[in-house]
């Protein structure tokens, strides 16, 4: 996951939702995910081609609001993160056990 800190203000490519947060906001998540704090969190996976971030034009309030990202898991898991499946989502709208799909 990236953090604020590593990518430089004002560039479209970066727009999502959530906004990337600090290294500090990283930590506490993963720590509500562990503590049973937060059984999932939701966001917008809404990637999209390079000409709707306005790079050219540096345009961030008309930039698309998404980055491509699932496509990095298995690297992260190469890592020794751990990835969070879909499973508390599907048993948090009362769908069990389909909440159970990876």
């Amino acid at each position: 996951m990236l953090t604020s800190s590593e990518i430089p203000a004002g560039h479209p490519e970066f727009k999502c939702c959530p906004p990337i947060r600090t290294q500090g906001n990283r930590e506490e998540l993963w720590k509500a995910f562990q503590d049973g704090t937060l059984d999932f969190v939701v966001s917008d996976h809404s990637p999209c081609v390079a000409e709707f971030k306005c790079l050219k034009s540096g345009g961030i309030m008309k930039a698309w609001g998404g980055m491509g990202g699932l496509g990095r898991v298995e690297k992260a898991n190469l890592r020794g993160q751990t990835f969070w499946d879909s499973t508390n989502e599907g048993n948090g709208f009362c769908k069990y056990p389909f909440g159970n799909v990876l």
